[in-house]
């Protein structure tokens, strides 16, 4: 009868220290994946959905830290205390805020367009502000349809940034540099111990003092420039654009292949990441300017769907009426 009773003592002691080593071994596989916006109070509720669209649609083992690129003397405290409510509600996820000194980029004339704010060039000063190795930069534009571990654990090899590849590279024709490849960044996964042992940041600074008054696509013209040949292509879902018809998916592609993109992406690829995107990119029509013109398409109609999940509806389209107004 003791051994018996022994017996049951000991398997329920394994059974316990089983669920424990199982239980750690849990905590340790969490994917911790670090993303970074620029951002301000004007962008602030386009920021928040996607935001948001990242949370609704990450895996439970994916804990994201949220890196916001702030002037912290005109963004909003209740603005931070709404991106905080989120930390309770979906419970995988941190805030952490970027000051960034923002007097760097007084002299560039770029910056002073309203089309593209100084919040635009944060990204060039990412790596002093973020202490991880690597980061997921997105632009406020953006809807996230699925997991971005996949992303963020991609192979960069040599490469300082991945991006989505962009014809833009005839403005760095006539900058007078060699064409190279090229990126949007709107959508980015960037290297940031590369940036910093390579005193990458330096190099951009020194770039945009030098040429400011010809940064035809300002942070962007300055990164593809500056790293030229350290310049990697993601893959399409992760960062395709908006377009409304597979025939413009179709002509995009084939605009892209000029010497150094003609063999980045394979069409039948290019065409199916727009059909199942993992990020989408709002580089065209951005959904929230013309609601009832744009609502019926997948893209916008997931866009908006989420506002009215959310309870944000009626602040997106008061921001829609502005905008025509």
């Amino acid at each position: 009868m003791l051994i018996k009773l022994w017996n049951k003592i000991i398997i329920i002691f394994l059974l316990c220290f089983i669920y424990i080593s199982f239980k750690r071994i849990l905590v340790n596989k969490i994917n911790k994946i670090s993303v970074a916006y620029g951002l301000n109070n004007n962008y602030f509720l386009q920021t928040y959905i996607s935001i948001i669209s990242i949370l609704e649609n990450s895996f439970s083992s994916t804990f994201y830290k949220f890196y916001l690129l702030i002037n912290s003397k005109e963004f909003k405290e209740e603005n931070k205390e709404i991106l905080h409510n989120l930390e309770d509600k979906y419970q995988n996820c941190k805030f952490f805020y970027c000051d960034i000194n923002i007097t760097i980029f007084d002299d560039i004339s770029a910056s002073k367009r309203k089309k593209y704010p100084k919040e635009t060039f944060y990204r060039l000063l990412i790596a002093n502000y973020i202490p991880d190795d690597r980061v997921i930069y997105l632009d406020g534009d953006t809807f996230i349809f699925s997991d971005l571990g996949e992303m963020f654990n991609l192979k960069m090899d040599d490469n300082i940034i991945l991006g989505f590849a962009d014809r833009g590279f005839k403005y760095i024709d006539r900058l007078g540099y060699e064409d190279y490849k090229y990126i949007t960044a709107g959508v980015l996964l960037i290297d940031l111990k590369k940036i910093r042992n390579q005193n990458i940041t330096n190099k951009f600074i020194d770039f945009m003092n030098i040429n400011k008054n010809r940064l035809i696509q300002n942070d962007q013209t300055v990164i593809n420039v500056v790293l030229k040949k350290n310049i990697g292509f993601l893959p399409p879902k992760f960062g395709i654009w908006n377009f409304r018809h597979k025939k413009d998916v179709v002509i995009y592609y084939y605009n892209l292949r000029n010497k150094y993109h003609k063999d980045i992406y394979i069409k039948s690829t290019f065409i199916n990441a727009w059909k199942n995107p993992t990020i989408v990119h709002y580089v065209y029509k951005k959904p929230w300017l013309n609601e009832r013109k744009y609502k019926n398409k997948y893209f916008h109609k997931k866009w908006w769907n989420l506002t009215k999940n959310i309870g944000i509806y009626s602040n997106v389209t008061n921001l829609s009426r502005k905008k025509k107004s």
